[in-house]
């Protein structure tokens, strides 16, 4: 169930019942022209500051990844006044996360869907929380490093319990939009800015949760001209 402020509901079955108007594939973004989707996109974003994209991730390539993560480790990860869980320590597959984000087309219609016009990469972590570790998350704003729009892909294989998103009105407290994000490769994307803040619920009941959380920044060195770089640099 999500909420947005004003005293309208959404539960996100309106694009949910149709093909994702978004998807990243072993093949590329795929963007859908249909109706006018990108367009609705838009408007619901610039009402609501919030939005959820269903099955963003193709579920092949989502089961891939969920396969890697569950014979990964994970590492203890402290954010001094924010919040502790676990760190994903596999590289590899942080790196096709990072390829997937980072397609050109993706970057593109993010931009368009948020207004965020500067956006020209994507940074993030996978990480874990467990109910019975108390892992927690407080209010914060993430605004800093040139960061725009944050973005939080489920990649739990299991719906869990609790971890709700919440995006607030940092002066009048009020909640601006709440959402479970338990739908297997769905995500949240939502504004940064100094008025808002952010944070999930606690965790509950007995299932861990996993996610790849991150932020569309802007004035930073595209993904794929980083690794032309590096490339360059290893063949000198």
């Amino acid at each position: 169930m999500a909420r947005v402020a004003g005293g309208i509901t959404s539960t996100g079955t309106e694009l949910e019942s149709s093909l994702p108007v978004i998807q990243l594939t072993t093949a590329g973004s795929l963007i859908s022209t249909a109706n006018d989707d990108v367009a609705r996109l838009r408007a619901r974003f610039a009402h609501a500051q919030c939005m959820l994209l269903p099955r963003l991730i193709e579920p092949g390539l989502l089961r891939t990844i969920q396969r890697r993560i569950d014979e990964s480790a994970f590492v203890p990860f402290v954010s001094d006044g924010i919040g502790d869980d676990l760190n994903l320590a596999d590289p590899l597959t942080i790196n096709l996360l990072f390829l997937l984000t980072n397609d050109p087309p993706f970057l593109q219609i993010m931009r368009e869907v948020t207004g965020c016009i500067e956006i020209d990469s994507y940074q993030g972590r996978v990480y874990r929380m467990y109910p019975d570790l108390r892992h927690t998350d407080s209010w914060h704003d993430d605004m800093s490093e040139n960061r725009m729009v944050g973005m939080s892909l489920n990649l739990s294989t299991t719906a869990f319990e609790g971890a709700a998103f919440q995006l607030r009105d940092r002066t009048s407290n009020q909640i601006l939009y709440e959402v479970a994000n338990t739908g297997s490769g769905d995500a949240i994307i939502f504004r940064l800015a100094g008025h808002l803040q952010h944070r999930n619920t606690e965790l509950t009941g007995s299932v861990q949760k996993t996610a790849f959380a991150g932020w569309f920044r802007s004035h930073q060195p595209a993904y794929y001209s980083q690794i032309r770089s590096r490339r360059s640099a290893t063949t000198l």
